[in-house]
């Protein structure tokens, strides 16, 4: 659907209501709909209809961790996804979170691209179906 700049700029992302999380598990793979309720979660919406999320979390140690994000296949590569990492990244920022962590799945090849994107690099590989990014939030400035 390639989107004109204008229509971009009407898209906002911000924390969940409750009332959207019947919403994003309609386009949650069935398995992780139970686990929707268990990390903060931002949205992304245009006109207040939800069409993308992304999830994060901080550990005991101030790591920041990146959880799930998705955009309904409609909006994919129209930069909703760029939008709701920037955001997650903004807020491991102001929670002087040092460093920020991704999982990817190996067949997520854009997940990995917007995580190099945020200055995040590969640093382990997980049964060869994962690989782990990690950024230093101190130096990304």
């Amino acid at each position: 659907m390639a989107i004109e700049s204008w229509v971009r700029e009407l898209i906002e992302v911000r924390p969940i209501r409750d009332e959207e999380f019947e919403v994003i598990a309609k386009f949650t793979p069935p398995e992780r709909v139970a686990t929707l309720h268990c990390h903060p979660t931002l949205v992304a919406t245009i006109y207040n209809e939800v069409i993308g999320y992304a999830s994060y979390y901080l550990d005991d140690t101030g790591v920041f961790y990146h959880g799930a994000l998705r955009v309904m296949e409609t909006w994919q590569r129209e930069g909703v996804g760029t939008r709701l990492m920037r955001a997650r990244v903004a807020i491991a920022k102001d929670f002087h979170a040092p460093l920020h962590h991704c999982l990817v799945w190996t067949h997520k090849p854009i997940m990995a691209a917007l995580c190099e994107q945020f200055g995040m690099v590969p640093t382990e590989r997980y049964d060869g179906s994962r690989t782990l990014y990690v950024g230093n939030l101190m130096a990304a400035d």
